[in-house]
């Protein structure tokens, strides 16, 4: 990754919020730390997402209407493609770095289950994480969205106009894309990603979109910033970088019949590189 770590929040709901290590950056990544500049990406004996099943949210009326009327097919050709066929790989039915068994999952094709836009009952315009992710909770609570499971993930999209800061910076001047989670007292762990508006073409928003999703698959829980790479930690390297840090901005197409949509490359282990360049969904 390139830009470290969100702090911690704590919710009134929740009993645990807890920030991913990585976002992805406004251009090009950071250098690897030298010292593991082609290493692979190390399983460090946490949950993936074993069939991500993908809920695209848009923070009210305003998203941008191209981002409404075309993202849905992007999500749905994705979760049934063979870009997801490429993360099988990061199956979890094997010992962690320290010998522990792991979670014995593995990772297949997901689904899409919609489109969903919601009121904010925060209607600020200025946004934490903490605020994020107590409008996640009512929203679930009020049945705007639908309920968690250990396969969901909220791909929430954003309007011009919302300012979003982290513990690392500020939306579209620090970081362009971030996948997080916290845990609900009510609900278990909630996987989600802050896709906000930085003007940016569609073919920016999907390659963003892949690169989070990927990641949020293979590492949904990571630690907090300067906390040992342990569990629940996943698939990620002992720098702090997720398998779509290490090929960040590294475009590969995914293809739908005539339609064609530009994707990030993801790290391989199996290759020891970023993968392959084309995909195709069904």
């Amino acid at each position: 990754m390139m830009m470290i770590l969100l702090a911690a929040f704590t919710l009134a709901s929740t009993s645990i919020v807890q920030a991913k290590v990585m976002s992805l950056p406004p251009l090009d990544r950071e250098a690897a730390s030298p010292q593991f500049l082609g290493q692979d990406i190390a399983y460090n004996g946490g949950p993936v997402i074993s069939h991500v099943k993908v809920y695209a949210v848009f923070w009210g009326s305003k998203v941008s209407a191209e981002t409404v009327s075309k993202i849905p097919a992007f999500y749905q050709a994705m979760v049934n493609s063979t870009y997801m066929d490429q993360l099988a790989e990061y199956g979890t039915r094997r010992n962690d770095v320290n010998g522990k068994a792991g979670t014995q999952q593995d990772i297949g094709r997901g689904t899409f289950g919609g489109t969903f836009t919601i009121v904010p009952v925060n209607a600020s315009t200025k946004l934490n994480q903490a605020a994020i992710e107590q409008e996640l909770e009512k929203q679930i609570s009020m049945g705007t969205l639908p309920k968690p499971d250990a396969d969901s993930m909220y791909m929430i999209h954003y309007p011009q106009g919302i300012s979003i800061s982290i513990s690392f910076g500020a939306a579209c001047s620090s970081w362009e894309a971030d996948h997080e989670f916290y845990h609900s007292a009510q609900y278990g762990n909630i996987y989600y990603a802050m896709m906000p508006n930085c003007g940016g073409s569609f073919s920016k928003l999907t390659m963003a979109s892949s690169h989070e999703l990927a990641e949020a698959v293979t590492d949904p829980a990571s630690p907090l910033e300067h906390a040992p790479i342990v569990f629940p930690a996943a698939w990620i390297r002992a720098d702090g970088q997720e398998i779509g840090d290490v090929c960040a901005w590294q475009g590969a197409t995914l293809a739908l019949g005539a339609t064609k949509y530009n994707v990030q490359k993801e790290w391989r282990n199996t290759t020891h590189d970023c993968g392959a360049s084309s995909f195709i969904a069904q």
